[in-house]
């Protein structure tokens, strides 16, 4: 009986294999169309590398800008510094009305005293006139 078998196997031997190379043929194909050729991994992996390379210099870029902006905010004044140098505007604009108020009185006794001034000189050149004219 196995023997039987051994043999009608071996009557079906190049029919088995073609039909076997055939199968292998076709789960081949099978399998390249579901997994990538190596080529197609190698140009991915650069592709993917090339993005990493760029994102890494932008996370870069982007910590050098964090780090400017914490260091611009550590010195920028705070609304406490801002309210003392509002406070301290107030009290120049109020020294400074005070300076314009004793420039303008001052500047009334120069006019009092250029008037008094221009009347002495006008007097003298009367006198020094009057001398001439006499001599």
């Amino acid at each position: 009986m196995i023997l039987d078998l051994v043999k009608e196997l071996n009557a079906w031997a190049g029919l088995l294999s073609v039909v076997g190379m055939a199968l292998v043929a076709i789960a081949m194909l099978y399998l390249r169309s579901v997994f990538a050729p190596q080529s197609a991994l190698e140009e991915e992996r650069r592709d993917r590398d090339e993005i990493t390379k760029e994102l890494t210099d932008r996370v870069h870029t982007l910590e050098r800008s964090v780090d400017k902006l914490d260091q611009l905010a550590a010195v920028a004044p705070t609304q406490t510094d801002l309210q003392k140098i509002a406070v301290a505007i107030e009290s120049f604009r109020g020294d400074f009305k005070a300076m314009a108020a004793e420039v303008t009185a001052l500047d009334r006794s120069v006019s009092q005293i250029g008037r008094k001034v221009d009347m002495l000189v006008e007097n003298e050149i009367q006198v020094a006139q009057n001398r001439k004219g006499s001599s």
